[in-house]
């Protein structure tokens, strides 16, 4: 038969070794999702990966391979399937307010389109600046969007209130001022 000291000292080592194997799993847990969110953003990094294999010494076919990178990541990071042309884009973009993106297709839409020659300094200007769009401009997984929604959803609700007292009071004060200002005058 087992003692009771015996037993108080078997039950701490087995809610010890629960205790470690849990923080154990929670652990793996925390770096499996970590890796997850980083797979998410692993297509813009390989469009960056393409960027940075562009060879700067041959100025034709580096532009010709930015533009060929700059539609595909459009195609997918902002669903302009049926944009092909960089005057569209750049209108999709300024709807948008996406000025880096505008300003890219601006530069490409007169690059392309005139006897403008082309060089390294102009290419490495296109490639930072396609860069800076793939890197502020992540593409998101279908579970990532529906995440997000759902976020922007609740916050909607929270905050839509607030803005629209905010919206009555300056109506409120303003209609004030226009009135002091039409008796003053009186």
């Amino acid at each position: 038969m087992v003692e009771i000291n015996n037993l108080g000292i078997i039950l701490i080592v087995i809610v010890v070794a629960i205790s470690a194997i849990l923080f154990f799993l929670f652990f793996i847990e925390k770096r499996i999702n970590k890796k997850i969110k980083n797979v998410g953003h692993l297509k813009n990094k390989l469009y960056i990966e393409k960027l940075s294999k562009l060879n700067p010494n041959n100025a034709d076919q580096t532009l010709k391979k930015i533009n060929k990178i700059a539609k595909i990541f459009f195609k997918e990071a902002f669903k302009t399937k049926n944009l092909t042309e960089y005057g569209e884009l750049k209108d999709f973009f300024i709807k948008k307010n996406n000025k880096k993106a505008s300003e890219f297709c601006d530069i490409m839409n007169k690059t392309l389109y005139s006897q403008k020659i082309i060089n390294k300094k102009l290419n490495s200007k296109l490639v930072n600046l396609l860069a800076e769009i793939i890197e502020s401009n992540p593409i998101l997984s279908k579970q990532e969007k529906k995440d997000l929604d759902k976020k922007s959803q609740k916050k909607g609700l929270k905050e839509s209130i607030p803005f629209l007292r905010k919206i009555k009071i300056t109506r409120i004060t303003k209609k004030k001022a226009n009135n002091k200002q039409n008796n003053s005058k009186d």
